[in-house]
């Protein structure tokens, strides 16, 4: 349960990213270029160091908890809008901030890597 709750709200940091980038707008293929970055994303913090992977990890599922519990859906399923006001609320949580720049990061390599 908790390793799919752990990937959809990977997936939907993920969708978070990539939506606020201009050339996203204009793509074809929405869905494959998503799933694409989200298989970049999950392999490249899945290869982290065990001290660095367990904190992670409970951040992931914590913040999954946390939109569960306040909106009744995953943050992948969330609308845009909706997603976004979650995220604000997520960067209330301290360690929030790294976990964001990570996947941003990532997001951002596995983009331009494969599309630009």
């Amino acid at each position: 349960m908790f390793l799919s709750l752990q990937n959809k709200t990977l997936h939907g940091l993920v969708i978070y990213h990539i939506e606020t980038l201009y050339w996203y707008r204009d793509s074809p293929n929405k869905e494959q270029t998503i799933s694409s970055v989200n298989t970049f994303v999950q392999r490249a913090i899945a290869v982290n160091p065990w001290y660095f992977l367990i904190p992670m990890r409970m951040l992931v599922v914590l913040l999954g908890l946390l939109c569960l519990g306040a909106t009744g859906k995953t943050l992948e399923i969330l609308p845009s809008e909706k997603r976004q006001t979650c995220i604000r609320v997520f960067q209330l949580i301290p360690a929030y901030g790294l976990l964001n720049k990570l996947v941003r990061s990532m997001t951002l390599l596995a983009f331009y890597k494969n599309y630009a």
